[in-house]
C-alpha cells in the first residue's frame, strides 16, 4: 500500500500517513536481542521484509523459538514490523508526516456497551483524527 500511496503523496506538503499499531508491538516480547536491535534499526523496508520472512520461515518450520522470536505471538511480531516500517517511511519521505498510534492502551479495553465507554472510543476516535490532521 505504502508503495502504492507515498508517490502520490509527496508533492503534497499536508500528506499524511497514520498506521495503526498496538500495545502488542512491545519489542519486550521478542527473546532474542539480535532481533529487537534489526527491528529497532531498520533502516529500509526491504530490512523490515526481510525481518518478516525469516519470521514467516520460523513460524512454518515451527521453529519460531530456535530463532529467537517469540511462540504464537504472530500479531505482537507484525505490529512491531509495522512499527518499524513506519519509522523507515518517515525518515525517507521529508513532507510527508508519519505516524502509527494504538487505537486501545493496554489498559483500557472497551468490553463495555455503557456510557463510559462509549465516550471512551469517541476519545480514541479524536486522537486518530488529530493524527489525521496535523
Amino acid at each position: 500500500m505504502l508503495n502504492a500511496f507515498l508517490p502520490l503523496m509527496r508533492p503534497n506538503s499536508d500528506s499524511r500517513i497514520v498506521n495503526v499499531s498496538s500495545v502488542g508491538s512491545k519489542l519486550s516480547s521478542i527473546p532474542s536481542a539480535e532481533l529487537k536491535k534489526r527491528i529497532r534499526h531498520a533502516g529500509s523496508l526491504g530490512e523490515v521484509k526481510e525481518l518478516r520472512d525469516a519470521y514467516l520461515e520460523a513460524v512454518r518450520q515451527g521453529k519460531e523459538a530456535e530463532n529467537g522470536w517469540p511462540v504464537s505471538k504472530a500479531y505482537g511480531v507484525s505490529k512491531a514490523l509495522v512499527n518499524a516500517a513506519t519509522q523507515v517511511v518517515a525518515a525517507e519521505n521529508e513532507g510527508v508526516l508519519v505516524n502509527a498510534c494504538c487505537p486501545v492502551s493496554s489498559n483500557e479495553y472497551l468490553v463495555s456497551s455503557s456510557l463510559a465507554s462509549k465516550q471512551s472510543m469517541a476519545e480514541y476516535d479524536d486522537r486518530e483524527q488529530r493524527l489525521m490532521l496535523r
